[in-house]
């Protein structure tokens, strides 16, 4: 009887844990980015130091290049507009993604630049996303660098 005790204990801790993982993905209090290892940034044509997570409708994209370390939240729309425009780079400001291969964005809150213009007013920088320069996803900063991801599927 000792081991159905065990075994009772065993099963609803497992079943906790995965009920604690996924309720705020699919209440939509959560969104888990995972590490994107296909993918590559592309700083003005040149490769830097540098990674991508993903999700559904989301990716994080961090610049690692020396002295400009530096993420944006690309919010893809799922189609293109007449002018081309798929989506919105937003700024992360001081805010750099660490270096994991699993990130679990709380929608509200975390990071900082998740925010909308009217939670955070002045906070949210926000650009046009588009293929250009042969990128899939690119945009333009306001330091004129042309960012985007190579790679061979997303």
């Amino acid at each position: 009887m000792g081991w159905l005790k065990y075994s009772a204990l065993a099963v609803f801790t497992i079943l906790s844990i995965l009920f604690a993982i996924a309720y705020p993905y699919y209440s939509r209090q959560a969104l888990y980015l995972t590490l994107k290892r296909n993918a590559v940034v592309e700083v003005n044509g040149v490769i830097v130091p540098g990674e991508i997570l993903g999700g559904r409708h989301l990716l994080l994209l961090t610049r690692r290049d020396a002295g400009k370390e530096h993420s944006y939240f690309l919010v893809l729309e799922g189609d293109i507009d007449s002018e081309g425009d798929m989506g919105a780079a937003i700024d992360c400001h001081s805010w750099v993604a660490p270096r994991l291969p699993i990130l679990v964005v709380v929608t509200q809150n975390y990071p900082e630049c998740t925010g909308t213009p009217s939670i955070t007013p002045g906070r949210c920088r926000r650009v046009s996303v588009k293929a250009m320069h042969g990128l899939p996803y690119a945009f333009e900063t306001p330091e004129h660098d042309i960012i985007g991801i190579r790679t061979n599927r997303l």
